[in-house]
């Protein structure tokens, strides 16, 4: 499950989307890293599901988060 806004300003239009890490995951393409954005190919999918799977077996609750600028 995910949830998504649209935010407006004078300049462009940012879609954000919160929600379960397997939805948001299934969309994105890109990560944020320290030095720019990254490639999210299938392998870096699956290192991501694996610490969200650590988390879990930890009793942690994971929110991810994801933005788009859209014309």
């Amino acid at each position: 499950m995910k949830m998504a806004t649209l935010h407006r300003n004078s300049q462009s239009n940012v879609v954000a989307v919160k929600g379960a890490p397997e939805a948001v995951l299934e969309t994105c393409t890109e990560v944020a890293t320290e030095t720019g954005s990254k490639a999210l190919d299938d392998s870096l999918k699956a290192e991501w599901k694996e610490l969200l799977s650590q988390a879990a077996g930890e009793g942690m609750r994971v929110l991810a988060v994801a933005e788009k600028t859209v014309s």
